[in-house]
């Protein structure tokens, strides 16, 4: 049986588990999915927003979400928990990093 967050409402936790941007994402698709939306990312402007989107009605319903609320309120994400921040893309891949290792 999952605990609902609202059980621990005065929980105080002794230390702080770190998800990780990927794992929030993959949490909030699972429990979106059932309510026919996604969450979608907007790269336009240089930065990133978070876009929630009904499947069915082709609309946008919410945007410039913050993850972490969302993920609380669909209790996603336990008290003892913390989204982390997203480190962007990876700049080095093996072929960046050989090029690197082979100029020095």
């Amino acid at each position: 049986m999952k605990t609902k967050t609202k059980d621990f409402k005065d929980f105080k936790p002794m230390f702080i588990i770190e998800v990780s941007h990927r794992a929030l994402l993959g949490r909030l698709d699972r429990a979106l999915r059932k309510e026919n939306q996604r969450i979608r990312a907007d790269r336009r402007g240089g930065g990133v927003s978070f876009l929630l989107i009904d499947i069915k009605k082709a609309a946008v319903l919410a945007a410039e979400v913050d993850l972490e609320k969302l993920a609380r309120q669909l209790e996603v994400l336990e008290p003892w928990e913390r989204a982390a921040r997203p480190t962007g893309p990876a700049k080095r891949g093996r072929k960046a990093s050989l090029a690197q290792s082979a100029s020095q």
